[in-house]
């Protein structure tokens, strides 16, 4: 299931076989809901039940595109910590090619860069909140 509109029917298939699909399902996502009606046992169907009655609308929204693409963002910064050097984790990134994503180079990038820095000033014990930023010194502009 490798394209994003097959994810998508799958998901509203998991949401039927569970009576938490609202409006008529496609053909697809009916058949495809049996199979799982039969084969997923009764305490999982009524758990996605239960999961979806939390969504507003589990289907709107690019749910299953935003979850992909924060799957890829997660498998970047996990190559980051299994590489252990930020330089060979940005270069594979940016030598990767398409992703199923869809997330351009250039915001994945600085996806990773953002977790680094977050994840080194954890390290060292440096919190960063809101209103907790360190003072600049006189005349020292902002990163933009």
């Amino acid at each position: 299931m490798a394209t994003l509109p097959k994810l998508e029917t799958a998901f509203a298939a998991a949401l039927a076989a569970g009576g938490a699909l609202r409006g008529e399902p496609s053909d697809e996502v009916r058949a495809l809901a049996a199979v799982l009606s039969a084969r997923l046992a009764g305490p999982v169907l009524e758990q996605i039940a239960a999961l979806a009655a939390g969504l507003v609308d589990p289907i709107a929204g690019g749910r299953v595109a935003g979850w992909r693409a924060a799957t890829d963002l997660t498998c970047n910064r996990a190559g980051l910590i299994v590489a252990g050097d930020l330089e060979a984790a940005a270069h594979a990134i940016a030598t990767e090619g398409a992703t199923l994503s869809g997330l351009a180079v250039k915001d994945r990038l600085r996806d990773l860069l953002g977790y680094a820095y977050f994840a080194v000033r954890r390290h060292l014990g440096l919190d960063v909140r809101d209103g907790d930023a360190p003072a600049r010194p006189a005349g020292d502009a902002p990163i933009a």
